[in-house]
């Protein structure tokens, strides 16, 4: 197409992690598997994040670091997710550095007497870049025209 730009996800798992976050056309899917990398993404991405928790166990909304590079995007469908889950959409706006972070704090640490249970954190990198853009078309020279025949 001409003068049409994708969006492409180059993504650099960190050292210490074994798993890579699932990639489908513009929507990367991220988990609890993702937590730690650093992802090389280009604007117009969308990153999807789903974090399994329960009632005990619940997580708190996602959040971006810089929303001027990775926006919110509301879940128009209000997509229905198990109790305790968080499920938090995000597009790449802009070039740039940003991080998404989630807390999962258990329930059992508001009651009297508190438990000791941690909470547990999860957190991605993303270096947003500009998309690569298709090379500009080739202009063509319009046809010569021929010499009009004498009358």
């Amino acid at each position: 197409m001409a003068g049409h730009s994708s969006a492409v996800a180059t993504m650099s798992p960190s050292a210490s992690s074994s798993s890579t976050p699932s990639l489908r056309g513009n929507l990367v899917t991220l988990t609890m598997a993702s937590s730690g990398e650093t992802l090389e993404l280009s604007v117009g991405v969308r990153i999807r994040l789903l974090l399994a928790g329960s009632a005990a166990l619940p997580w708190g909304q996602a959040v971006s670091s810089d929303t001027r590079v990775l926006r919110p995007v509301p879940d128009l469908l209000m997509t229905p997710i198990p109790l305790g889950w968080v499920r938090s959409d995000f597009l790449v706006v802009a070039a740039g550095r940003a991080t998404i972070t989630a807390v999962q704090t258990p329930r059992c640490r508001t009651a009297t007497p508190p438990c000791g249970m941690p909470s547990r954190g999860f957190v991605v990198t993303i270096t947003a870049t500009n998309p690569i853009a298709a090379p500009p078309p080739v202009p063509v020279a319009p046809p010569e025209s021929s010499p009009a025949a004498p009358p």
